[in-house]
């Protein structure tokens, strides 16, 4: 076997591997982010307790109002940047 047939038997294995070895951290990855979205899952279960319905209004109030305030807290600042030049 001459050496450039070796070279290429050699580039068509490392070819192979690397598919098997994308599927092999493909696969787990996902198992890992299926337990670690679980347990995390859990814990907040645990901290917020049980939902059954979801109020999405308080939770669209609550966000309006940080926006609000972080819009508000940017124009003070910027204010103050415009004042110092």
């Amino acid at each position: 076997m001459s050496r450039i047939e070796r070279k290429q038997e050699e580039k068509n294995k490392k070819r192979a591997r690397r598919a098997v070895y994308r599927l092999v951290f493909l696969f787990i990855m996902i198992c890992i982010l299926s337990i670690s979205t679980f347990l995390i899952d859990k814990e907040a279960t645990l901290m917020i307790g049980e939902i059954n319905t979801y109020n999405i209004e308080v939770f669209v109030k609550n966000i309006g109002k940080s926006i609000v305030e972080s819009y508000k807290d940017i124009e003070e600042k910027l204010s103050k940047l415009n004042n110092l030049k």
